[in-house]
């Protein structure tokens, strides 16, 4: 399942990224052959009734010509999103930590959406 206690994840390549999704999800390094539905259900279970994050599936749905905020989700763990997208999904589900930064996350991931 989902691993919310990574901290900030860094990748410079495609290798280094796969590497930190396989982490983050708990899954084997081949990711081919991976089934992510399940996690992406509990994900999405957890976070659906959020405001901000009703609004970045939306976002990042509308990349792929769809309204569906699964596939936004789905957007988000991309190469380009992952990074900030793990920050405030960390943020979130793990409420009960002291985290001063999680208003500086949102508008960082919030200003990747706007570029595209």
């Amino acid at each position: 399942m989902l691993n919310t206690t990574l901290g900030k994840i860094e990748y410079l390549n495609d290798e280094e990224y796969r590497i930190c999704i396989a982490q983050i999800f708990g899954v084997p390094k081949d990711l081919d052959d991976y089934s992510f539905e399940p996690i992406f259900d509990d994900i999405y279970e957890r976070t659906k009734d959020e405001p901000f994050f009703k609004k970045i599936y939306a976002i990042a749905a509308g990349f792929m010509l769809s309204e569906d905020p699964n596939v936004g989700m789905c957007v988000l763990f991309a190469y380009d999103y992952a990074k900030a997208f793990y920050d405030v999904l960390c943020d979130y589900l793990n409420e009960g930590t002291s985290n001063t930064n999680k208003e500086e996350n949102k508008a960082t991931l919030e200003k990747l959406l706007e570029r595209k």
